[in-house]
């Protein structure tokens, strides 16, 4: 997962080209995801047949076929491509044909459309490439190779594998080397060899910066977030940095630079310049915060801006005027000033803050008044390892809660709780300083909602989290960003 990076931007400002997402990252997760999907799919289909089902398959001529279940294997027979296991098939075979097979054979459209998703993959990696080759200038030669596969139907029998050597553009079409053979177009590859290929030039083409600190991390999701509820989250944060507050003020939401003003670790000559920013809800949250300079708050007190409301004139910087009021740092002089406010909220504000000066000293606290809290009832963690193992298998999930939350409880336990049917089990282990680390990474690649948890398991790597970062930055919706914001605020 370290494969982003943060100088790709600039990167591809100096060679103009234009810069691309990360598609062998997008490719690798949507397909594994996809062939998954296809094959279970067509396995309860062959399950349901009896273990055996006819279908007909139009990419190859409407020729038939057969699915069919043998010693525990699942098969596809055909006059054409013979016997072959569902498994060595390319993604492309599974998607476009197997699929739309069986889901014509029971006479409606599908609705999963793979054909359509395929192709927009397609073109994401062709967009990369032209990227890799632009910016070399020259043929990209595959030293090691790559095994060459064709999607069924499209190619003659004897072109249907082979050996890339290199990859090249051409009036802007992109070739492939074979091996012993002519060049082809780069579209006649099937999207599992575009993996393949991909995967070969990623490194070696594209500069590779992984943030090593929490620091940097934070500096990339900063820099190429993109999500405004994410940006909200990290300039919220108290644990913030104040570097990365300075860098969230120049956003051009504001929204996000409202969170930033209202931070109490906003470095003050930060706040001078929101001071000053267009937006008024902006400095609304200057006006309030403790920590903006003294001078800052004389011209926000006199700020007015009158507009026609429904027909009815309406000051819409009273709210500005009444945080300067209420900010325990105003000056007497400001109080005074506001306490003749045109609006009464702004003179109550300000004859209060007036009055709290004057009899400050007689609110003192008495000494001998009673600060005690409510005792927290902590839960039993005292329990012996062999009991808290028959607890995870217990029918009642509230006694698994119990295993699932309890740090003594053994490490196979926790991954047999982090499969449980209850989520409020599946979070507890996921949170257990002692679940095993094999278990939260593959939890957490599941779905971003698994994923969540596991960064606030306290065990988890920071290298991990790092990774998660790099990856969550560029594809903020399928990844948990302000779960992970969050979680590396707490590793500083």
């Amino acid at each position: 997962m370290g494969r982003n990076n943060t100088n790709l931007k600039s990167y591809c400002k100096v060679n103009k080209v234009k810069q691309p997402k990360d598609p062998y990252f997008c490719m690798s997760y949507s397909l594994q995801k996809k062939r998954m999907e296809v094959l279970d799919y067509l396995h309860r289909h062959i399950d349901k047949a009896d273990g055996r089902m006819d279908i007909m398959i139009p990419r190859l001529h409407n020729s038939p076929g057969c699915l069919f279940l043998e010693n525990g294997r699942y098969y596809l027979s055909t006059d054409e491509i013979g016997k072959v296991d569902l498994n060595d098939l390319s993604t492309d075979f599974l998607g476009e044909q197997l699929y739309f097979a069986v889901e014509s054979s029971k006479g409606w459209k599908p609705f999963l459309n793979y054909e359509h998703q395929f192709d927009e993959i397609k073109s994401l990696q062709e967009e990369w490439m032209h990227v890799i080759i632009a910016n070399k200038e020259k043929r990209v030669l595959l030293e090691d190779g790559v095994a060459l596969q064709f999607s069924g139907g499209y190619l003659p029998d004897e072109m249907a594998t082979g050996i890339i050597s290199a990859v090249y553009e051409k009036d802007g079409e992109f070739y492939v080397c074979l091996v012993g053979q002519d060049d082809i177009y780069f579209d006649d590859l099937n999207i599992d060899t575009v993996v393949a290929v991909g995967d070969k030039l990623y490194g070696e083409f594209l500069p590779q910066v992984s943030p090593g600190t929490v620091e940097e991390a934070l500096t990339l999701m900063v820099l190429e977030c993109k999500s405004k509820m994410d940006k909200i989250t990290l300039a919220h944060n108290a644990k913030t940095p104040a570097s990365m507050l300075s860098l969230l003020s120049e956003d051009k939401n504001e929204q996000v630079r409202a969170a930033v003003a209202i931070n109490m670790n906003t470095p003050k000559e930060v706040l001078a310049e929101l001071a000053g920013d267009p937006n008024r809800d902006v400095r609304e949250r200057v006006a309030g915060n403790p920590n903006t300079p003294v001078h800052c708050l004389a011209p926000l007190a006199v700020a007015k801006e009158q507009v026609i409301d429904f027909g009815r004139e309406r000051d819409m910087c009273e709210y500005i005027r009444l945080a300067v009021a209420r900010n325990p740092n105003t000056p007497t002089e400001v109080l005074e000033k506001l306490a003749e406010d045109t609006l009464s909220s702004v003179r109550a504000a300000a004859s209060e803050r007036l009055g709290a000066a004057s009899s400050r000293v007689l609110d003192k606290p008495c000494e001998n008044e009673s600060k005690s809290a409510p005792e927290k009832v902590e839960p039993e963690i005292n329990i012996p390892a062999v009991q808290l193992a028959k607890m995870a298998i217990d029918s009642d999930y509230k006694i698994r809660r119990q295993a699932a939350q309890n740090p003594n409880t053994p490490a196979d336990s926790l991954a047999l709780l982090a499969k449980d049917y209850y989520w409020d089990v599946v979070s507890g282990a996921l949170l257990n300083p002692n679940t095993p680390l094999k278990i939260l990474l593959g939890v957490a690649a599941l779905d971003q909602k698994y994923m969540s948890v596991v960064v606030k398991n306290p065990s988890l790597p920071l290298q991990s989290l790092l990774e998660f970062a790099a990856i969550a930055c560029y594809y903020p919706k399928n990844f948990p960003v302000s779960a992970i914001i969050v979680a590396l605020l707490d590793r500083i």
